[in-house]
């Protein structure tokens, strides 16, 4: 992919935009639904919330015409996957036609309509050890449940692909905070030159690659319970650790990273052991995947392709800088201890 696309990336561009009386009349012939219709926040999908007339919720998910087939298949296989592994995992369940295909044609887009999924996301809740346990729990049975997919596709959500992330570096001078620019540079360098050559070696499955604070939602009720993981659309086949140094990477926060990343690995490890090299190799990835995050937003601002929240990459550069206070082996040695407590 050309590095334009970082600008607005898989999905922003030209997102659907279905009217609601074209919505309501596909809802009814393929699957029998006369409801009300709300839409919901989203990045890349046109995204509905629909009641019918029971009060029963469903969502219906209208696909970017930049999502490409191959990519859509792949989510509705780990679905069914994770559907068979472990159903009682809180991830949405596909609604078929009434012609029992998972998907339909709205509009010239295609269209899957899932099961809801009660909650509210982890960004809107207090933050605690319960639940970075939970969370930590959470992605090792989600983890354990994609690897038993045998799924012959390969999605590559670049740019959000951290085995791609040594390619970020040729976009560096676009982020303008100079502090956040070195930092960012710094866990690049070591990245593509530590971690990167020894991970492709680790034990390879798909992986969920978005467990981020709004794709992970908590019950109302006990809001150290993890009630819902959503959003397949960056799912790839990768390291497995990948997907445990993304989910630190985006859930811990500026009050004390490295103990909240040990409680959310502890969990993880105490339901789905790692190796150690894995463990060695947390670090690195978490680095660099925050410095993505850094260099991916900057890029945008710069080229002003769409209103960018700065904080995004404040907060991304405080957590690197932490982590490079703390130093890499430091942090390293209380992966480990917290992994042998598991």
């Amino acid at each position: 992919m050309a590095f334009a696309a970082l600008a607005l990336s898989r999905g922003e561009r030209d997102m659907p935009s279905v009217p609601a009386p074209i919505i309501g009349e596909f809802l009814r012939t393929h699957h029998g639904i006369d409801g009300a219709l709300r839409p919901l926040v989203s990045e890349r999908d046109q995204i509905v919330y629909v009641t019918d007339e029971q009060g029963r919720a469903t969502v219906l998910r209208i696909s970017s015409p930049n999502e490409a087939a191959e990519a859509i298949a792949l989510q509705n296989a780990l679905l069914a996957a994770v559907a068979r592994q472990d159903p009682s995992l809180p991830v949405p369940r596909i609604l078929s036609c009434r012609t029992g295909q998972a998907t339909g044609r709205i509009a010239g887009h295609v269209a899957r309509l899932y099961s809801f999924l009660d909650g509210v996301p982890v960004t809107r809740t207090r933050r605690s050890p319960a639940l970075r346990a939970a969370l930590g729990i959470a992605l090792a049975r989600l983890g354990r449940a994609l690897a038993s997919c045998d799924e012959p596709g390969i999605c590559d959500p670049f740019p959000w692909n951290v085995l791609r992330a040594c390619e970020l570096r040729a976009r560096l001078d676009d982020v303008r905070q100079p502090a956040a620019r070195a930092l960012a540079q710094r866990a690049l360098d070591d990245f593509c030159g530590s971690v990167l050559p020894r991970l492709h070696a680790m034990p390879h499955q798909f992986i969920h690659n978005d467990f981020n604070p709004k794709n992970v939602l908590v019950s109302i009720d006990d809001p150290e319970r993890v009630s819902g993981i959503i959003d397949f659309g960056d799912a790839m086949r990768a390291p497995r650790v990948i997907d445990l140094g993304v989910a630190i990477a985006r859930q811990v926060t500026q009050d004390d990273p490295v103990t909240e990343g040990c409680e959310i690995l502890a969990a993880y490890h105490g339901e789905a052991p790692l190796l150690a090299d894995e463990i060695d190799l947390l670090i690195g990835i978490v680095r660099a995947r925050l410095a993505m995050r850094v260099t991916i937003w900057g890029w945008r601002q710069a080229s002003g392709s769409g209103p960018v929240d700065a904080s995004l990459i404040d907060d991304a550069a405080g957590l690197l800088e932490s982590f490079e206070r703390t130093g890499r082996d430091v942090v390293t040695d209380r992966f480990r201890a917290a992994a042998a407590k598991a």
